[in-house]
């Protein structure tokens, strides 16, 4: 009984510890998986997703549906969805996907735009110029630019791609220029909302523009 326990203890003690190595012996010291090959390459599962929130593709073990997934699990997606109108941002693309926190999120390329410019907007430069409802001097760049790339009025008939919508946290925002004859104290939060303050005495019949750049982290 004495021999059976030890054993047990030296067969968890190694599992709980232990590192593989595939066409290796000696895996690094921080690794816990370490592949080495100098003509091959690790193929990661590939999947078809029906859009950012799915959940049912990618199953447990026993073929049941996950309720929820860790941070960081990793798929090759093979699938290009098409659904339109306001739910067109869940589409997916071929590519690499990791999930974190409630959706598949596609990893950018160096194929694929960094950054991209702020939708058309007007900016205005008296209270009278302000919907109902909005604040004198603050503008929520990304409310705006996710309302625009998720509700295209327009698209070419045959158009079988879909504009991306990131999260907040996903993208840094840029002001490159703005008119500092007419405006002042122009900020922006990390939420993507904008805030300005028109000069005194300052000449706005001629109205003025703002060049804004949303960067993909």
């Amino acid at each position: 009984m004495k021999n059976f326990i030890l054993l047990l203890l030296c067969i968890l003690g190694f599992n709980a510890n232990a590192q593989v190595g595939i066409n290796t012996d000696s895996p690094q010291k921080y690794s816990m998986l370490e592949v080495q090959a100098k003509d091959k390459g690790i193929l990661i599962p590939r999947v078809s997703l029906t859009n950012i929130f799915d959940k049912e593709t990618v199953t447990n073990i026993d073929g049941s549906s996950f309720k929820s997934y860790e941070n960081s699990l990793l798929v090759y997606n093979t699938n290009t969805s098409s659904i339109t109108g306001v739910e067109e941002y869940k589409n997916v693309t071929p590519g690499y996907y990791y999930w974190e926190t409630d959706r598949w999120i596609r990893m950018t390329s160096t194929k694929d735009q960094q950054f991209f410019y702020m939708p058309s907007i007007i900016i205005p430069t008296s209270s009278d110029q302000v919907a109902t409802g909005s604040t004198f001097g603050t503008i929520d760049l990304y409310a705006i630019y996710k309302s625009q790339f998720t509700n295209a009025m327009v698209r070419n008939t045959n158009a079988s791609t879909t504009l991306p919508i990131y999260k907040t946290n996903q993208l840094d925002y840029y002001i490159t220029w703005y008119d500092d004859s007419v405006f002042t104290n122009v900020k922006v939060s990390d939420k993507g909302v904008m805030t300005y303050q028109i000069k005194p005495n300052s000449d706005i019949s001629i109205g003025s523009f703002m060049n804004i750049i949303f960067a993909v982290k």
